[in-house]
């Protein structure tokens, strides 16, 4: 029984590993950039601002520092800030 590999099949493999790893350094990167920063939907002062008509799209206001982020997505729950005001809406 012989097993023959040829170099397309090497090339597709190398590709899937390198996808898989690509992914991995990416997660990470992720995880690291939230460090000492705190999600502004937990915080009291993070208010809605304003909604568009359609697209579901809205703004965001943090009543603290008077900033307005616009968001791609009404349903996101993640926005994070390093923040020294940050006070949980849960006390």
């Amino acid at each position: 029984m012989k097993i023959f590999v040829t170099l397309g099949d090497i090339i597709g493999i190398v590709i899937l590993v390198l996808f898989i790893v690509g992914g991995i350094i990416y997660a990470l990167i992720q995880e690291f950039k939230k460090i000492g920063k705190k999600n502004c939907y937990k915080c009291k002062y993070y208010k809605l601002y304003d909604v568009t008509s359609f697209g579901g799209h809205c703004r965001m206001q943090c009543k603290k520092h008077n900033r307005i982020d616009n968001t791609t997505d009404m349903n996101k729950r993640k926005h994070y800030e390093k923040c020294k005001d940050f006070k949980s809406e849960v006390e």
